[in-house]
């Protein structure tokens, strides 16, 4: 988990659209991870995602001077692993950004349709275990499992990080 802060800055001009500019103008932010802004202008600012939904991300405007109470925290979501590699430890490949290192996971096993029989290894090596991650790129990571003798990942594994 990390915390992280974004300054909201004078737009000079302002425009209707654009009051304030964002600095950084996009983050990276992993489940767990805290958001803030920062108003470092002399008006009322509301970060949100569009100006049809103002409180989106955040129920308050924030006044000159101030900075959000760290409304944004990023709820759990669910990863879909789409390849893992028969290793110690395993290395997922996943549809969408990999947790950042650190993060504890749960693991969960999806069988395909129909289910094999016997059932895959997978699914006693992986369902419902907690394990801590390291993120070795955008869509991949690594986590503390022996897969060497479990053959081909037959099915779906979801990553849940955990708050």
């Amino acid at each position: 988990m990390s915390t992280q802060q974004i300054q909201i800055n004078p737009n000079t001009p302002p425009t209707p659209t654009q009051p304030a500019v964002f600095s950084p103008q996009a983050v990276t932010a992993n489940a767990g991870d805290n958001l803030t802004w920062v108003n470092n202008d002399t008006q009322d600012h509301w970060p949100a995602p569009s100006a049809a939904n103002p409180t989106g991300w955040i129920e308050f405007q924030i006044p000159p001077g101030s900075e959000s109470r760290g409304d944004v925290a990023l709820s759990a979501n669910t990863i879909t692993v789409t390849a893992a590699t028969n290793t110690n430890p395993v290395q997922f490949t996943t549809q969408g950004s990999a947790p950042a290192t650190g993060v504890t996971v749960r693991l969960n096993y999806r069988a395909p349709n129909p289910a094999p029989n016997p059932p895959s290894p997978w699914l006693a090596a992986t369902n419902g275990k907690n394990v801590v991650v390291t993120n070795t790129g955008p869509n991949s990571c690594t986590v503390p499992i022996d897969s060497t003798n479990l053959g081909a990942l037959a099915g779906t594994i979801t990553v849940n990080p955990q708050q």
